[in-house]
């Protein structure tokens, strides 16, 4: 069930116009059912479909949904400490559970099968559709440490903390030296999160990019030295006054902080800093740096199997990098124009699809478990993508942590062969 109170928006508007506008991953037929059997409710009452909405009325929503099917793939653990846990996910498992997948997120999978508590906290994110490394803290603490170390830029003559390097099978023959690729990374589209890179000569904004970066990360740091000149004075001027207890002047340094950096949250520079494309801070470029050695052109002559190593940490980076270069991974559905998405029926049988109960309003259900399964493939979120995360190095608390994951399938390539694969540049 989902339950939201009537937003400004939708006052006065009907509530099948507010369902079928605002949420069009439903067809009208379902809607118009949903209302006229209650499963669509105003107050907990039953309505009609032409019902104008009010002020702070509170719609529920009871929905049935299908679980969808991922690859019925063992998980291994690469290795654990007191607090660490490192596995090799496989594709088609989404991290947390989302959207249509609750059984069927690797978090659930972990608990129910593997015996872990639920409380793990991942240190990093793949995507649903990618497969490798996946870090685990044990502990908030040492998410938020790994994290920070994962989110340092790299720097010329400073070394990383961390190594990650990933595996991707692309398009065409990669070129046999090794490749860095600088382009800026911003979002093309917000409302898809499909980014975009900005390659010199081809992009006019791709040298306006470099300006925006300096001014952007000058606002920031006079914000910073506004805001520490601010709770500076008024840590002084309590002090001064009124307040002489310790525990309540660390209250009041807390209060003042958060307040003042909410205020400055909603300041006009952030209107500024996105150029005017929607108030949306993702429209800004950002720098963005990878690595990419040829590992091998594989049988078919059309493909190369090649190493990656981000060297910073932007949304879809290697798969948006590689697009650029014009070498897309094979069967990236978002960043590979010629790739058509195609129902493999020979893996059917490695499918793990949910039992579920059968609904008279439920379009799937209609149609039956092999659309559902047919649906997952053929989706613009795809099952599986030739992107895998193969390495990832770095140093905590004076303590070195290297975890490799089993080379895929697809790659054609074996473990004991990729593991004196390195960049080196």
């Amino acid at each position: 069930s989902f339950v939201a109170h009537v937003k400004g928006r939708w006052v006065g508007r009907t509530l099948f116009d507010v369902f079928s506008k605002e949420f069009p991953h439903q067809s009208a037929e379902y809607y118009t059912n949903a209302i006229s059997c209650g499963n669509i409710t105003i107050d907990d009452q039953k309505v009609s479909s032409d019902k104008v909405l009010k002020h702070n009325e509170k719609i529920s929503h009871r929905m049935h949904r299908h679980e969808m099917p991922v690859f019925a793939s063992k998980i291994p653990i690469l290795g654990e400490d007191d607090n660490f846990i490192a596995i090799s996910k496989p594709s088609s498992i989404p991290v947390h559970p989302c959207g249509r997948y609750a059984k069927n997120s690797l978090v659930s999978i972990l608990h129910h099968s593997y015996n872990f508590p639920r409380t793990l906290h991942p240190v990093h994110r793949l995507d649903k559709a990618t497969s490798g490394v996946l870090l685990f803290a044990r502990s908030p603490h040492y998410a938020e440490k790994v994290g920070k170390i994962l989110r340092e830029e790299f720097s010329e003559g400073k070394e990383k903390p961390i190594t990650k390097q990933y595996l991707a099978r692309v398009q065409g023959i990669f070129p046999e030296d090794i490749v860095r690729c600088d382009y800026y990374i911003c979002c093309k589209d917000p409302k898809t999160g499909v980014m975009r890179s900005l390659i010199p000569g081809k992009d006019d904004t791709h040298d306006e990019a470099n300006e925006r970066l300096i001014a952007e990360a000058k606002e920031r740091e006079d914000l910073l030295k506004e805001l520490s000149e601010y709770t500076e004075s008024k840590l002084l001027q309590s002090e001064d006054e009124t307040v002489r207890d310790p525990a309540t002047k660390q209250k009041h340094k807390k209060n003042f902080g958060r307040c003042y950096t909410a205020k400055l949250r909603k300041k006009e520079v952030y209107k500024k800093l996105s150029s005017g494309k929607g108030g949306d801070a993702k429209m800004i470029p950002r720098e963005a740096s990878t690595l990419f050695k040829r590992i091998k052109v594989l049988e078919n002559g059309k493909e190369s199997l090649v190493l990656c190593q981000p060297l910073t940490g932007r949304t879809h980076q290697i798969r948006v990098h590689l697009q650029a270069l014009g070498h897309p991974i094979t069967n990236d559905g978002l960043y590979n124009e010629r790739h058509v998405p195609v129902f493999p029926k020979d893996l059917i049988n490695s499918l793990q699809v949910p039992e579920f109960q059968k609904s008279e309003i439920c379009s799937d259900c209609q149609n039956g478990e092999p659309f559902l399964i047919e649906s997952a493939f053929t989706s613009s979120s795809t099952m599986e993508i030739y992107l895998h995360a193969l390495r990832y190095q770095f140093t905590v608390d004076e303590k070195s942590y290297s975890f490799v994951a089993p080379a895929p399938s697809w790659s054609e390539w074996s473990e004991s062969e990729l593991d004196s694969i390195q960049i080196r540049k």
